[in-house]
């Protein structure tokens, strides 16, 4: 359950707000090839960028949609911090009137930029623009890599029944008026790509790259919610980007899908067709690329997604004529501590706060190596992760605590709940507070998506990531003699 931003309400934090710059726009297309740019961070090491295709379609990570709430909850709500945030959004122009139900949708594809740029107008308080910036995890300091003139990182839809059938309209050129946009019958439980594809709307959007504007589409698709409570819709984003190349004479793939919430990017042995792969693969900035056998750190994202660094000691295996080579030492996998699949997991350590734990005890998955370890991310206003106990309460009875351990790692939304949460579900296994000053999560503190869980083997190495439903249960049978 992505936090969004229609729904969030955080602490304020603390810090100085750095001034960034932006340029005049610039129209400048990605081409599918690669430049080798030497010398960038870590120190002694070269760095390959991947200039990326971008296709329509459902993309390697299948088909996701995203429910976020409507604009009421903001423009009608007697919240102070609700109300400031109202006033950063567009008011739209020759809104349909013939259309009963109405509701409306303002979808910020960057929050970065577009909290930053409304603090920047004055519309937004400093206050205001500390507390998004915690909510969505963003260091302050990357404010210098965004624009000080406004963008258009956002999408407006409205929806609602004409004659009985549900329809919607998308600001498509992003002008803040509906008068050149047309509406659009709302389809319901629709996956072939086909018809997605079909009734997709191509958004207009305007982005920051290498310090200049630059234009771009932003490919949207709508269709009506599951909810059976109320007309709602969901927003999903069928494109995505990709290359093939060889390394060391193998060819592989690299793909991006820059979904707002849980953006998509991995490296993975070429395949003749796209199948829809499990985001254990997925890889975010900082983090590792498995390719043949060598190691290379995603050092960035940029141009709408369309151009991708990796970065190593050695790049002499890509088929290009301009390789910088280096002598540097290669990082292996035994040697470098990453949250991912294949990977040495970064350490946790807290308070043990369930109900009947000893005061004050500690809980350190250090402390546990030679066991199996589930680490379960979770919310106490998330319902699929509290839903998710009693299948681990199932797995925690079953298994010898002599091979497996569970640590809950909790963000607690309101005073008392999480306690209250442990109590009434009767859960066992240790747990611990996010956003405490004993809680040492480093490494895990940009999870924003819950439940998310790994899977530790007795060394400490991660050998599966977000395992649902019985899926825990299945892999621990094949592991753990009972």
């Amino acid at each position: 359950m992505p936090k969004n931003p229609i729904t969030i309400i955080a602490l304020l934090i603390y810090c100085t707000i750095v001034y960034g710059q932006s340029k005049k726009p610039v129209n400048k297309e990605s081409a599918n090839q690669l430049t080798v740019l030497p010398n960038i961070a870590p120190p002694k090491r070269s760095s390959i960028t991947f200039h990326l295709n971008k296709v329509n379609g459902i993309g390697p990570s299948g088909f996701m949609t995203n429910e976020i709430g409507t604009i009421d909850t903001y423009k009608n709500s007697t919240e102070t911090e609700l109300k400031e945030e109202f006033k950063g959004y567009p008011l739209l122009k020759n809104k349909p009137d013939n259309l009963k139900n109405v509701v409306e949708y303002f979808y910020v594809l960057d929050n970065a930029q577009f909290y930053y740029q409304n603090y920047v107008t004055g519309i937004y308080s400093k206050s205001l623009l500390i507390q998004k910036f915690k909510d969505f995890k963003i260091d302050l300091s990357d404010t210098v890599k965004l624009s000080r003139e406004p963008l258009k990182c956002y999408i407006s839809v409205l929806g609602g029944f004409k004659d009985n059938e549900p329809v919607y309209i998308v600001d498509a050129d992003n002008d803040g008026d509906y008068a050149n946009d047309v509406l659009k019958p709302l389809l319901k439980d629709t996956h072939d790509e086909s018809l997605v594809i079909a009734s997709s709307t191509p958004v207009s959007i305007t982005y920051l790259y290498n310090g200049q504007i630059k234009g771009g589409t932003r490919t949207v698709f709508m269709q009506q919610s599951r909810n059976p409570k109320k007309f709602a819709m969901t927003f999903s984003f069928p494109e995505f980007r990709y290359m093939r190349f060889k390394y060391k004479g193998q060819p592989y793939m690299i793909c991006s899908e820059g979904n707002t919430y849980l953006p998509f990017y991995t490296v993975v042995p070429d395949r003749p067709y796209f199948v829809s792969l499990n985001r254990a693969n997925a890889i975010k900035p900082g983090q590792f690329a498995q390719i043949g056998g060598d190691n290379f750190m995603l050092s960035s994202v940029t141009d709408n997604a369309s151009e991708i660094t990796l970065v190593g000691s050695d790049i002499s295996g890509f088929n290009s004529n301009q390789i910088i080579k280096t002598t540097n030492t290669k990082p292996t996998a035994t040697t470098i501590i990453s949250r991912q699949l294949g990977f040495k997991a970064p350490s946790i350590k807290g308070i043990n706060v369930t109900p009947g734990s000893k005061s004050g005890t500690t809980i350190n998955t250090n402390d546990l190596k030679g066991k199996y370890i589930f680490i379960d991310f979770w919310s106490t206003s998330c319902g699929p992760c509290i839903e998710e106990f009693a299948k681990i309460k199932e797995v925690y009875s079953k298994f010898n605590k002599k091979n497996f351990e569970i640590i809950g790692v909790a963000d607690e939304r309101s005073k008392d709940a999480l306690v209250k949460i442990l109590k009434e579900h009767h859960i066992l296994w240790p747990n611990i507070k996010t956003d405490t000053i004993t809680t040492q999560i480093n490494g895990y503190e940009d999870i924003n998506s819950y439940p998310t869980t790994y899977l530790l083997d007795p060394s400490g190495k991660i050998i599966a990531v977000d395992l649902r439903n019985e899926a825990l249960m299945n892999k621990l049978k094949t592991l753990i003699t009972l």
